[in-house]
């Protein structure tokens, strides 16, 4: 099966999530093998602060090219930045190309895991489909949706126009009034994808439903609500939930041996980058 996923990336400016951007670039290209696709919410002007600078040289630095968002008068940064990545088949991308959704403040830990959509016998693949208990939710956990840029236009009825912002204003100011920060606007981008894809055809038959077990969070996952004292790197591991914010001295100690297991070629890259952040956002050494 050819290997040509991009994974989808979003963050807003909140440290809670912006910090995470590179080092989770650089996990998904190490252990996956595969290139994210970035969105930043907002446009360059609001980035311009000095932490939104260390941010930026550190992507430009590691070669990652970003998309703007976009400024969308009435809706938070972080609700552009969530459903931006639902929205980005509309970058002009070949239509062969694998996109799966993924948060920025998660690590994958394992390749094969991830490589389990395959077009030749799926339309779409539903990566930890039983998130929300029930078999058919009303919607699907964001980590992680996976179809071809073809699949996803034809689910959310979008057009290769080469920016999402126009098309995702289209999206909210249809289904989500202005102004709304409630439960169902923070999770606006997993309730509107739900509802697309149960209103396209292909749905339930064309779609791959991926189990995990263990509940919340999954026993394959290594989790913020249970962080553990050390890693047992002899299980096999899918992925990361991050304890946040990750450059704040007592999560980041917490981090780093994880880090340093999987790119330690790149831990005095990544130790300076921290710096260079925890400056700007005056968090001290």
């Amino acid at each position: 099966m050819p290997h040509n996923l991009r994974p989808i990336l979003a963050t807003s400016r909140d440290h809670s999530y912006d910090f995470f951007m590179p080092l989770t670039v650089m996990m998904w290209r190490k252990v996956v093998g595969a290139e994210p696709i970035v969105f930043l919410s907002e446009t360059e002007k609001e980035w311009s602060e000095k932490s939104g600078q260390v941010l930026q040289e550190a992507l430009t630095e590691i070669g990652v090219k970003w998309n703007w968002v976009g400024h969308i008068e009435g809706y938070l940064p972080a609700q552009c930045a969530q459903s931006s990545r639902q929205h980005a088949a509309a970058l002009d991308l070949p239509e062969d190309d694998i996109l799966m959704t993924a948060d920025v403040d998660m690590f994958p830990l394992s390749r094969e895991w991830y490589l389990q959509h395959d077009p030749a016998k799926w339309d779409f693949s539903l990566f930890y489909s039983n998130a929300y208990g029930e078999k058919y939710p009303p919607y699907f956990c964001t980590n992680y949706l996976a179809g071809t840029v073809k699949m996803w236009r034809e689910i959310m009825g979008l057009e290769p126009t080469g920016t999402v912002t126009a098309q995702l204003q289209k999206s909210f100011d249809r289904h989500l009034c202005r102004y709304h920060d409630s439960w169902s606007g923070w999770n606006f981008d997993e309730l509107y994808f739900g509802s697309r894809l149960k209103g396209w055809d292909g749905f339930p038959n064309r779609c791959q439903f991926i189990r995990r077990e263990g509940g919340g969070p999954p026993s394959d996952r290594i989790d913020r609500s249970g962080w553990p004292s050390s890693y047992d790197w002899s299980r096999v591991w899918v992925d990361t939930h991050l304890i946040r914010p990750g450059a704040l001295h007592d999560n980041w100690v917490r981090i780093r041996p994880m880090l340093e297991q999987f790119l330690p070629e790149k831990m005095a890259w990544i130790d300076s980058y921290l710096l260079k952040y925890r400056g700007a956002r005056y968090y001290g050494k």
